[in-house]
């Protein structure tokens, strides 16, 4: 009997040693079937990313077993470096940074499809009496982007074009948009090139008027970034990035509601006001990859000479 009672205690304690491992092996994976429940996602503080803290608040991660946490990065390519480096499992970036990256080699993958131009969202302004009013004064003069390769160039070249003034005249100058607003005061710069909310705090504390919209035209309606990650992550979690995608698509879709936007922008945009979330510009939050859409930028890209060769962006897209 002393030695059946042993045998069934051994026999418990195994057992029970069995389900211990299968339930602690790893805690961030396996729930709900997904290969990965707790991902990190690198995040901008900027108006585009707003689905995703509606997906937080509103719980659409959690209803597909997800844990998502936002990490704050402080451009897009630190993005792409952190993708690479296993920082972050998904991070915002523009999409010209990401087809440079993707032209020299990385293997990244859009998740995402998040931000596209509206009207009046990216736009070259300057200070009032400036002798700036139309984009044929812009030729010689020195504009401010925010960086010498990407969005800001790529818009800003486009609609020089087509208001027929040679790119090539104007001179562009590197800052941080935080900058841009002392170097026009210090006329180190004639005009710079803005988005949200910078846009609108220039205008109410500068009185900075519009010299060239550079989100029409050509530009209208042209995606400008999302949530990328490697074709490691995607190739190896699935199920957790479909997850990631359905949440999102939820998001995206009530972001077509603009309180939805203004409420949630003061919450992670630390410089936005309710009052100023009111009455920024905003661009559109697309609810599908576009494959004709994106292909736009790398064209644009190439017309600009921030390609050398055509580029297809087909295998970028996340299936």
């Amino acid at each position: 009997m002393k030695l059946r009672r042993t045998s069934v205690a051994v026999a418990t304690v195994l057992a029970l040693s069995v389900l211990s491992a299968c339930g602690t092996s790893d805690p961030g994976t396996a729930k709900n079937g997904l290969e990965k429940a707790e991902i990190k996602v690198g995040v901008l503080p900027i108006v585009d990313d707003a689905p995703l803290y509606l997906a937080l608040k509103n719980k659409y991660f959690e209803a597909e077993g997800l844990k998502v946490t936002p990490v704050f990065l402080a451009n897009g390519v630190e993005a792409i470096g952190r993708l690479q480096s296993g920082g972050v499992d998904l991070a915002w970036s523009s999409y010209p940074g990401v087809i440079n990256s993707v032209a020299k080699g990385l293997k990244l993958r859009v998740a995402v499809d998040g931000y596209a131009t509206k009207p009046h969202l990216f736009s070259v302004m300057a200070l009032p009496g400036s002798g700036l009013t139309k984009p044929a004064d812009l030729a010689g003069k020195k504009i401010a982007v925010n960086g010498l390769k990407g969005l800001g160039p790529l818009l800003t070249s486009s609609a020089l074009k087509t208001a027929g003034v040679d790119p090539r005249t104007v001179t562009l100058i590197e800052l941080p948009f935080a900058n841009m607003p002392a170097a026009l005061q210090n006329k180190s710069v004639d005009a710079a090139w803005v988005t949200e909310p910078f846009r609108s705090q220039s205008q109410q504390k500068l009185g900075v008027v519009e010299i060239m919209d550079t989100a029409t035209g050509p530009t209208e309606s042209l995606p400008v970034a999302g949530f990328v990650t490697t074709e490691s992550f995607a190739g190896k979690s699935p199920k957790t990035l479909a997850a990631f995608r359905r949440a999102m698509m939820k998001a995206q879709t009530l972001a077509a509601d603009r309180s939805q936007v203004e409420q949630v922008l003061p919450t992670y945009i630390k410089t936005i006001t309710p009052e100023l979330a009111s009455t920024i510009t905003m661009g559109s939050y697309p609810t599908g990859s576009n494959q004709v859409r994106l292909q736009r930028v790398a064209d644009l890209m190439l017309q600009s000479g921030q390609l050398d060769k055509p580029f297809d962006v087909r295998p970028m897209l996340q299936k």
